[in-house]
């Protein structure tokens, strides 16, 4: 499913990053908090959004957080979006073409 207006409406979270003490993604609790708001009845969750820090992942770290989302949602029945912004374009195309290539319903 790709998002449309038709679909922007519902419950929507933003999910923030979990960190552990070493910077590195807190995989655990990233993946439990997922699982416990798609439990919720959650519509759409995204990740990436303004309550992340872009500037500060890596693209190694974009791409964990954009696999370890979609994957743990899928057939949950929620829809996804994954927010992309860097500081340079080439970036943000970069990312858009991950996303995609990950099949999240929107970006």
């Amino acid at each position: 499913m790709k998002l449309t207006k038709d679909d922007l409406n519902g419950i929507w979270a933003d999910v923030p990053i979990s960190w552990d003490e070493d910077y590195a993604l807190d995989e655990p609790a990233l993946r439990d908090n997922l699982r416990r708001l798609a439990d919720d009845g959650i519509d759409c969750l995204y990740v990436n959004g303004t309550a992340s820090e872009f500037y500060a992942q890596s693209w190694e770290d974009f791409q964990q957080i954009v696999d370890v989302f979609l994957d743990e949602l899928k057939g949950r029945g929620v829809r996804t979006q994954i927010g992309r912004n860097a500081t340079y374009t080439d970036g943000v195309i970069r990312m858009i073409d991950y996303v995609i290539s990950r099949s999240a319903d929107g970006v």
